[in-house]
């Protein structure tokens, strides 16, 4: 279950003078406003490589603005730098070309289009050359995740289930050669047996020193999977943790509350 990404580097991670690892992202004092209202206010992440961090909180406490701000899809203030270099403002298309790969919430994938034609269109930020995408390592290796989308290639995926959908969605982000896999709510409107699924490729990932973002309403599986833990509220960060702290008998209670 490899992913195609510089994996030697990916799991000894750049080192920082004092030993710490190195910041694959950064993103300082994002503020996001719809219309005259503050979703997100000055909230800053730091995320190390090969580190899988949380992002916790009620609906609509602010996650999916923030981490669309990061993303580069939604407008913003603030500073985003992805390994090493800033990124330029509202620059999805940046980000991904260099290894920030999302699966959003709803998945939205091309109903009309195939299994195969909707994986291929993830490998887009490295090549347009459909012959060579599907000899590619990438393709090979999410079909030997997600064995059910190779049985189904040629199937469009509006005839999929929702938890098949999923797999075609993680299956494109996987296919762009992440350096970041981020993941918007993976675990709503599934099963629970898909759940299971989900997080357990996400432990895989973890292995091959992928660094996660994941965004959660429901904390139970994230905090199983990350390192850390970071709890928004009315759109600021009212805690930012490791996950055994946030695990403590009354921990999440009190700061969902809050």
């Amino acid at each position: 279950m490899a992913v195609t990404t510089d994996a030697a580097a990916l799991r000894t991670g750049a080192r920082q003078r004092d030993g710490a690892p190195a910041p694959v992202l950064e993103a300082q004092d994002i503020t996001v406003r719809w219309g005259g209202a503050v979703a997100v206010d000055a909230c800053s992440l730091r995320l190390a490589r090969g580190e899988a961090v949380c992002v916790l909180g009620r609906n609509g406490a602010g996650k999916t603005s923030w981490l669309s701000a990061i993303a580069g899809v939604a407008p913003s203030t603030g500073r985003v730098v992805f390994d090493g270099t800033p990124v330029p403002p509202r620059s999805a298309h940046w980000l991904a070309r260099r290894g920030f790969v999302m699966v959003p919430e709803g998945r939205q994938l091309y109903g009309e289009m195939s299994v195969e034609e909707n994986l291929l269109l993830g490998a887009y930020p490295w090549s347009r050359r459909v012959s060579v995408i599907r000899r590619s390592p990438e393709l090979a290796n999410v079909y030997e995740l997600f064995p059910r989308l190779a049985e189904r290639r040629r199937q469009e995926v509006v005839t999929l289930s929702g938890g098949e959908q999923q797999m075609v969605a993680m299956g494109r982000a996987l296919m762009g050669r992440p350096k970041v896999l981020v993941m918007d709510e993976p675990s709503l409107g599934l099963s629970p047996s898909m759940i299971d699924l989900t997080y357990r490729i996400l432990h895989g990932l973890r292995g091959e020193g992928l660094s996660l973002l994941l965004v959660e309403e429901s904390p139970r599986r994230a905090l199983e999977l990350c390192d850390r833990g970071v709890v928004l509220s009315s759109g600021r960060v009212i805690e930012e943790a490791p996950v055994e702290e946030l695990r403590r008998p009354g921990v999440l209670e009190r700061l969902y509350l809050a």
